[in-house]
């Protein structure tokens, strides 16, 4: 080839326009290290609490999961959780943290800030060259504010967003210095964290359309070679390629978080000022507004740096609107595909997009600045404001302030269980994240991986020759939360009830659990205690009948039948039992 033709070639491949040169030597990564750490440090301020917030529902799964299991196996398609394969953010992740500091709750949220900070620090970077500080500055301050943060930073899991947000940040700004190899890499990586990182191409072709000024020729064919890597990543993934070459079952939302796809778009859109939902603070303003000021502060601080101290505004560079708009596009696809929930930090990496483009139109200063003063105020609103919804902040430190006290509560009574334990537990809500699969949780805390345990409904006898040793546990709430075991067979019945009031209702649900399981003995014999502890009642009698009759003791039936028939003391619940079963002597 001629030294003509080279030159012709790099002048055809060259962009048409730029955004505005870097700060001279090491300003704009000091800006980005500033930027970084002061909305990183107006999360932890909001979400301080969850550095000793018990782990919650996947940690556990993951965490069990990932004890046993070898480097090797963590990046295959096997044992996958959920069938989702995000070997960095999850395997990979759990795999080195639990080995280094074990199941530490405060370790995996110390990582889960840390890059937090580092996204913000990459945003910025990247919003700087194209908006100039001081809208940079607004944009990282408005991002930070959003009441979406609340999953990735108070629940260890949410490191695998963060993971996919860090490496998608860092593979924008390696295209924007033209690193195409180191863009790739970081593209998978991103890839190996998250499925919304798929379109990520997309965001790489438009800065070469929209801000670097090149033919959409031009751009497709410098974008090619990074974007092929998405089909076989496609066609290997479980739940997308893998689904139809496998026969795999696809993990669909929970109904009560599908929405049609015009709500969710306007959700999405009154996420980013964290007014997605009504606001109604459960303590009233007072208390949200006094615990945003500190972090309303900071944010308020960091807009100000923006426009005063590190060089004030300009005008944003040609092509930033449009490409902040792909980006939204980019990020918020994904949240419109069938049988995918909604949830505000399912488009957090969208929302980038979305203020990066908000942040072109605004001029900073004091309006700005006030702007993300209330978007603060809104957040904590937010955080307080009663939610069902497993990816809001109330939700999820109600669920970890719950789970520690029923931790502490469990650990205190049983310090020490016996190898094969199960625990059954009744009256928990079901809905705080602990009792899913067969309680990973348990392993966790106890370091034991014998243990299981469930839901007393789901309980049943163990297996012919088990070594399974079973205990039963019931939350009490008054006169304050307390946990309390029901011992099944012979025990000290005074005692018992005396500190157990309702311990006869509680004792016949525990015979009730053991005729769901058909264990006729061990519900007989729960029967017959109560039947002896109330000798003037009829209804337990009558249920140690029932058992004996389907052991096949056909004396024993007849004798405790008699024994109801004497008592004086008959429940309408025996009533409707004993004559449904065709006898009318009630």
């Amino acid at each position: 080839m001629t030294r003509r033709r080279r030159a012709a070639r790099r002048s055809a491949d060259a962009p048409a326009a730029s955004p505005a040169p870097s700060a001279p030597g090491g300003r704009e990564g000091l800006e980005a290290l500033i930027a970084g750490l002061a909305a990183a440090l107006a999360l932890l301020w909001r979400y301080h609490d969850a550095l000793h917030m018990t782990f919650l529902n996947d940690d556990f799964i993951f965490l069990d999961g990932m004890k046993h299991r070898s480097f090797l196996s963590l990046w295959g398609g096997q044992a996958l959780f959920f069938n989702w394969w995000r070997p960095w953010s999850r395997e990979l992740h759990y795999w080195i943290l639990e080995r280094l500091f074990g199941p530490s709750e405060l370790a995996f949220h110390v990582v889960n800030f840390v890059l937090v900070a580092v996204a913000f620090g990459l945003f910025y970077r990247l919003a700087r060259a194209l908006l100039g500080p001081g809208r940079a500055a607004f944009a990282t301050a408005a991002i930070a504010a959003m009441a979406a943060w609340a999953p990735p930073v108070m629940w260890a899991a949410g490191v695998q967003d963060l993971w996919m947000i860090v490496w998608s940040l860092g593979a924008l700004e390696a295209w924007r210095g033209d690193r195409r190899l180191v863009a790739f890499l970081l593209y998978a990586l991103a890839l190996m964290s998250k499925e919304t990182a798929a379109p990520l191409p997309a965001l790489f072709l438009a800065w070469d359309v929209f801000v670097s000024g090149r033919s959409p020729r031009q751009a497709l064919v410098r974008v090619l070679p990074v974007a092929v890597l998405v089909v076989p990543w496609a066609i290997a993934h479980p739940q997308i390629g893998g689904r139809l070459l496998r026969h795999v079952q696809i993990q669909t939302a929970m109904p009560a978080s599908q929405l049609p796809s015009p709500v969710a778009l306007a959700r999405s859109v009154l996420a980013l000022a964290s007014l997605d939902s009504a606001l109604a603070p459960r303590p009233g303003w007072g208390q949200p507004l006094l615990q945003a000021l500190p972090a309303a502060a900071l944010l308020g601080g960091l807009a100000v740096f923006g426009s005063r101290v590190a060089g004030g505004s300009r005008r944003p560079a040609r092509g930033a609107i449009p490409f902040g708009i792909a980006w939204l596009v980019c990020g918020w696809a994904p949240l419109f595909l069938p049988g995918l929930g909604w949830h505000a930090y399912y488009g957090m990496f969208g929302s980038f997009g979305a203020w990066l483009a908000l942040a072109a139109l605004v001029r900073p200063g004091a309006i700005a600045t006030t702007a993300i003063l209330l978007f603060t105020v809104f957040s904590s609103a937010h955080d307080a404001t009663a939610s069902g919804d497993w990816g809001d902040g109330y939700y999820i430190r109600r669920a970890g302030n719950m789970l520690g006290e029923v931790r502490g509560m469990l650990t205190a009574l049983v310090p020490e269980p016996a190898p094969h334990t199960r625990m059954w537990f009744s009256s928990l809500p079901n809905d705080i994240a602990f009792l899913s699969a067969d309680a990973p949780a348990l392993r966790v805390w106890y370091g034991d991986s014998t243990l299981t345990g469930g839901f007393l409904s789901r309980w049943r006898p163990p297996a012919p020759g088990s070594p399974a040793v079973d205990r039963f546990f019931k939350l009490k709430f008054e006169p304050a939360p307390h946990l309390i075991e029901l011992r099944p067979g012979p025990e000290n019945t005074d005692s018992a009830r005396a500190a157990d009031p309702e311990w006869y209702d509680d004792h016949m649900a525990l015979g009730a659990t053991f005729v769901a399981g058909q264990d006729w003995k061990l519900a007989s014999a729960e029967y017959e205690k109560l039947a002896k502890a109330y000798p003037r009642l009829a209804e337990p009698a009558y249920n140690v009948a029932v058992c004996r009759n389907a052991e096949g003791d056909s004396t024993g039936f007849h004798r405790w039948l008699e024994e109801a028939y004497r008592r004086p003391v008959v429940s309408e619940r025996l009533v409707r039992t004993a004559r449904a079963s065709g006898l009318t002597h009630w």
